[in-house]
């Protein structure tokens, strides 16, 4: 027991370094977005680019994975939205489209420009009264849709190997143990996991 009390300055560091470390594989596996519900978003919006075939966009309700993730970067991107309870996210008429009927998987673009609507109420919903101009806020477009997703990523996935690498640092520094003072920045330098990589898992890379 005296033992870890002596030492638990180093181990923590030591931790935290292996913690960055999993971080690392988990993102170049793919496994933070998943598990953070951004795929579920991207899949939202590689949807809103398509206006033509089976695979064209739905409305986003509660209860859909992608949903808390998705309002959670519309009410960031929108201050002053009304303090009602959203019902329904969708997808406005592509202000243009085309579609290459002759090759195969029906390549397509749509606008960037065309809207995305949330809405008070539950949309569509037939036998209702028309949806009325305060039942609705435009809240951005699908371009800006694509630009939150990629600056949600890029910050998420830029802070926190730098917290860790920091704390575990300043831990093995306050330590005073000459080893474990400079061990976390060798286990946690991002070159020596991207030569990991390279090694291991034929030139990809983490980052």
């Amino acid at each position: 027991m005296n033992f870890f009390k002596r030492r638990y300055p180093e181990i923590l560091a030591v931790l935290l370094s292996l913690s960055t470390i999993g971080f690392a594989v988990a993102e170049h596996l793919g496994w933070v977005d998943t598990i953070r519900g951004l795929d579920s978003v991207k899949g939202i919006a590689n949807s809103y680019d398509l206006s033509y075939g089976p695979n064209s966009p739905e409305p986003v309700y509660p209860g859909n994975p992608a949903w808390p993730v998705l309002l959670g970067m519309i009410q960031h991107h929108n201050p002053n939205l009304p303090d009602r309870r959203p019902l329904t996210i969708a997808r406005y008429k592509a202000l243009a489209s085309t579609v290459n009927v002759n090759l195969p998987g029906l390549p397509q673009w749509t606008a960037p420009g065309t809207p995305i609507l949330l809405l008070y109420r539950k949309w569509p919903a037939p036998g209702t009264p028309p949806i009325e101009r305060e039942d609705y806020r435009v809240v951005g477009t699908i371009g800006d849709l694509h630009t939150w997703i990629k600056e949600d990523s890029d910050n998420f996935h830029s802070t926190p190997p730098a917290l860790v690498n920091s704390a575990s640092s300043i831990i093995a520094y306050v330590s005073k143990n000459r080893f474990l003072a400079i061990a976390p920045a060798v286990l946690v330098d991002p070159d020596t996991i991207q030569v990991f990589f390279e090694q291991q898992c034929g030139g990809s890379s983490y980052r």
